[in-house]
């Protein structure tokens, strides 16, 4: 029997221009069930996908369950804090999780392939958690994975700490992803999705936290259900191969085709599908260096702009001095083992 999947989305406030193209996408996995927990009425009015649920709720309903199922006092001043509860959903959440093998969390400024394709019931049951970055997790649903965040180890970040204080990450690496090796879960990892840079107008995918990975340009065209990535390799081989799906962080993407069933994935909008020759993707990453410096510059002043914020916030400071106190304590061990 398929073993069944459950996978929220909390998201405040005004969702992306390309909103509907991600609900689209959702529905086309349909053995897989959406829980959106939104305080947007258009979501919930625009919403007729049988596999695709909206729970109403505004900031301060979602703080107050949040808060509802902790002893201490919780920090979510903005909707940027929520990422840090995700890892909790299953615990924050019983009820919606219930009758699932799995519950995960997915953002909604990714487009999502054929995600059975990929965690097939064989990878399903062989692993226990699945992938380490914020985009899209999944977890068993058992007693011992719905509260795996409340593991203690010096080699992570502590969870009453990330949820008291203004701490970042910590449902990727220097949280859960800690906590996930210190307490032997068995991890799917394998880079099956493509994750974009921010810094550059092109795509161009990070190896954030994936040494060794590769690095090229890359565009996307998903048809019907499937997402397929096409790629030059260092060798100047011609390739494409299907993901999971692709993480535009936040880019604001332009929505130039009446037609969500095929397109193509290029920077920085969805525009009409097209067979992708070699041709084609040259053209298209010629237009986008062409842009590339003004959108840099763009990029730069942003990314200072927000680490002078973050520099004259106190939880900043703190969240630098973990990192600095796991890094070491990480390189300790290494050394003793």
């Amino acid at each position: 029997m398929m073993k069944k999947i459950i996978l929220f989305m909390a998201y405040f406030g005004k969702p992306p221009a390309y909103f509907p193209i991600w609900m689209k996408a959702a529905a086309y996995n349909d053995t897989i069930d959406f829980l959106l927990i939104t305080d947007c009425r258009e979501i919930k009015e625009k919403t007729s996908v049988p596999n695709i649920r909206v729970r109403q709720m505004d900031f301060v309903t979602f703080k107050d369950k949040v808060q509802s199922r902790f002893p201490f006092q919780i920090k979510m001043h903005d909707y940027g804090r929520v990422s840090q509860f995700r890892p909790a959903f299953g615990y924050i959440f019983p009820e919606e999780i219930k009758g699932y093998d799995l519950w995960g969390f997915i953002e909604c400024d990714l487009i999502p392939g054929d995600i059975r394709a990929f965690l097939t019931d064989e990878v399903l049951q062989k692993h226990e958690k699945f992938f380490k970055l914020g985009h899209f997790q999944l977890y068993q649903n058992t007693d011992r994975l719905n509260t795996l965040f409340m593991a203690k180890t010096p080699y992570a970040v502590n969870y009453k700490l990330a949820f008291r204080r203004n701490i970042l990450f910590f449902e990727e690496i220097i949280g859960m992803y800690k906590i996930t090796v210190r307490e032997k879960i068995r991890l799917y990892d394998k880079r099956v999705f493509c994750d974009i840079r921010p810094s550059h107008y092109f795509f161009e995918r990070s190896n954030f936290s994936y040494t060794g990975e590769s690095t090229e340009k890359c565009l996307f065209v998903y048809e019907n259900g499937k997402l397929y990535e096409f790629w030059s390799d260092s060798q100047g081989i011609f390739q494409k191969k299907e993901v999971l799906y692709v993480h535009l962080q936040k880019r604001e993407m332009k929505v130039c085709t009446s037609d969500w069933n095929q397109y193509l994935i290029v920077p920085n909008k969805f525009t009409a599908y097209q067979d992708v020759t070699r041709q084609l993707f040259e053209e298209i990453n010629e237009n986008a260096a062409v842009r590339d410096n003004r959108y840099g510059r763009f990029y730069r002043k942003m990314f200072w702009k927000n680490k002078r914020k973050r520099l004259r916030n106190p939880d900043w400071w703190i969240f630098l001095l973990i990192r600095i106190k796991i890094k070491i304590l990480t390189v300790f061990l290494k050394n003793k083992e």
